[in-house]
């Protein structure tokens, strides 16, 4: 990916991340349309954990290797899941286009400690509910009709024709909800379906 305008940081405005100044921005129409090679810069030029900008030029960390997530996810104490820790919300606008993704919200995904396992042990119960065999079954249904879709076309990026889609298409058949198409789990973009909020 050639360096350019869209991909660096403003400068001045980051004065206070000296680590940011050479940033990528992740809006960027380069990242749109190949994310992949993307990643690939980053890796090479900062190595598993690198720094980039969200939308509006937000200084945030991308973390790319697989040990690297592995510790940002498993350790709560140091890295929390509850996003009203964050100390850049000062420079968040309320219409922030990432708001729907990275907002509060009352949720298992934000909450920690106590909440947080008695969130997740409703989850882990209602999944220990569904018959191993029929979420198999389904899952290959579902993933059948997705492939159908694209196979007449020869070629297919894989990762955006299925593994977000699959999940979301088994799991409400095995919840017993109708099997017609929800807008939340039909690949809609979450601003239509939360309520996500700046803290």
């Amino acid at each position: 990916m050639a360096s350019g305008s869209s991909e660096r940081g403003p400068g001045p405005a980051l004065a206070g991340y000296p680590e940011h100044l050479d940033a990528v921005r992740l809006s960027a129409p380069e990242f749109a349309a190949d994310p992949a090679a993307l990643y690939r810069v980053l890796r090479e030029r900062h190595g598993p954990v690198a720094p980039v900008l969200l939308d509006g030029d937000v200084p945030a960390w991308l973390v790319l290797g697989y040990r690297e997530v592995l510790q940002v996810t498993s350790q709560p104490e140091v890295f929390g899941r509850d996003c009203r820790r964050w100390n850049a919300w000062h420079r968040i606008p309320v219409d922030w286009p990432l708001m729907p993704y990275l907002g509060w919200t009352v949720s298992v995904r934000f909450t920690e400690g106590a909440e947080h396992s008695r969130r997740a042990e409703v989850l882990s119960d209602a999944l220990d509910a569904v018959d191993p065999a029929r979420l198999e079954a389904t899952a290959e249904r579902v993933a059948d009709h997705l492939i159908d879709a694209f196979a007449r076309d020869g070629t297919a990026d894989l990762i955006a024709s299925t593994p977000s889609r699959s999940p979301s298409g088994s799991s409400p058949r095995c919840s017993a909800c109708p099997a017609r198409p929800c807008p939340a789990w039909s690949g809609t973009s979450p601003a239509r379906w939360t309520r996500a909020r700046r803290p």
